[in-house]
């Protein structure tokens, strides 16, 4: 396992980012150095967070197909409400959506005392969606996930719904999840950094399976830590690209 988990990482950062941004948002470009630098993780894919605009093209009975979508709108930073005006002049068709998906980031770990590490880190600093997931193949995945989203139908078969007014709410209320998107973002990546540490002071012993594991409090973050490891399939994902399966519209695209 640890030649293959070796294997994995090599592959893994000497591949093309295929996402459809093509490369690691600024937000977190650092904390997902920092992460790869290390001997037991490697990212696999990320995203600091996001609002999107589109039009869903092929919706069915069955709701929207997979791609089956154009992008009026995708931004990584807060949005003014000309940017919408903007966005909402290309739709030609289809029904238009506005999404906020917070920050989203999956390490590949060398073992699972390593992925309870990311999700002590991810939990403390507000992350409550995370969890981890144990392939067939031995690939041990920690998924940092946030709840605070945002999801609303504009129009449908080009009839507007949203007034002018509610349009601005909007971009109000998906600004300030992405303010404190951010927040969370310093919180995790303090979290984390502190958890390694500890882990580098403590003795070889520390490790031992016979030996109870410490678990700090992070300094940045009074949330107490969650013993629940969940699964996490569910992901939105800019750089890197992604071997996790990705269950909703946004397949493998930013």
């Amino acid at each position: 396992m640890e030649k293959s988990f070796s294997r994995w990482k090599q592959q893994r950062l000497s591949s093309i980012d295929l996402s459809r941004k093509g490369s690691i948002d600024s937000e977190i470009y650092e904390t997902v150095s920092y992460i790869n630098s290390l001997d037991e993780f490697f990212t696999t894919s990320s995203c600091s967070g996001r609002v999107v605009l589109y039009s869903e093209r092929d919706y069915g009975k069955d709701g929207p197909k997979k791609r089956g979508c154009d992008w009026l709108l995708v931004s990584h930073e807060p949005v003014q409400l000309e940017h919408l005006d903007e966005a909402l002049t290309l739709a030609e068709e289809g029904n238009i959506v506005m999404k906020f998906e917070a920050f989203v980031l999956h390490v590949q770990c060398r073992s699972l005392e390593d992925a309870q590490l990311v999700h002590e880190a991810a939990v403390a600093s507000g992350h409550r969606n995370s969890g981890i997931t144990i392939g067939k193949n031995g690939k041990i995945i920690s998924a940092v996930r946030s709840t605070h989203g945002l999801e609303v139908p504009l129009s449908e078969n080009k009839k507007m719904f949203a007034s002018r007014e509610y349009l601005e709410f909007l971009v109000n209320t998906a600004n300030a999840k992405m303010e404190e998107n951010f927040r969370r973002i310093e919180r995790f990546a303090e979290c984390f950094r502190e958890r390694i540490n500890l882990r580098e002071r403590s003795t070889p012993q520390l490790h031992s399976t016979t030996q109870r594991r410490v678990r700090p409090v992070c300094k940045a973050t009074q949330t107490a830590d969650s013993d629940t490891i969940t699964s996490a399939t569910e992901v939105s994902e800019c750089g890197d690209g992604t071997d996790v399966e990705h269950l909703d519209l946004f397949d493998g695209v930013t």
